[in-house]
Order: structure tokens, then C-alpha cells, then sequence
């Protein structure tokens, strides 16, 4: 299946793709530290933690069907 994913293109990268670090939070009440505030990462980095992206798979069976 990979084989049949729709090429991107310059357009649709700046439209369908979001990268991102990890922001601080908390889960049942523990406050959690964001990516930069982890130990040993660098309080400056541009280092992503997740990406998001829309993708078709060009065949018949899934024309026009986002990913």
C-alpha cells in the first residue's frame, strides 16, 4: 500500500503536514515539563516531537479518501 500513497508536493507539505514539540501539561493532577524543559534536551531546540499529516492513497479502491 505505501506504494500507491500520493506524492506530495511542495503545496501540499506547507498545507497538509504540522510538526510540533510536546507542550507541559498534566495527567490526574502530576504536572508533566514540555519537551524543552526535560532533562538534557536543549531549552533552545527546534527538535520535533510529533507530526501530523493528510495523505490519499491513489488507487481505485481509496480515490480521493484522506489519510
Amino acid at each position: 500500500m505505501l506504494r500507491s500513497l500520493k506524492p506530495w508536493t511542495t503545496e501540499s507539505l506547507a498545507q497538509d503536514v504540522v510538526r510540533g514539540q510536546y507542550a507541559s501539561g498534566s495527567i490526574d493532577g502530576a504536572k508533566l515539563p514540555a519537551y524543552r524543559e526535560e532533562p538534557g534536551v536543549n531549552p533552545l531546540s527546534n527538535t520535533e516531537t510529533f507530526v501530523a499529516l493528510r495523505t490519499e492513497i491513489a488507487n481505485w479502491r481509496w480515490a480521493g479518501v484522506p489519510f
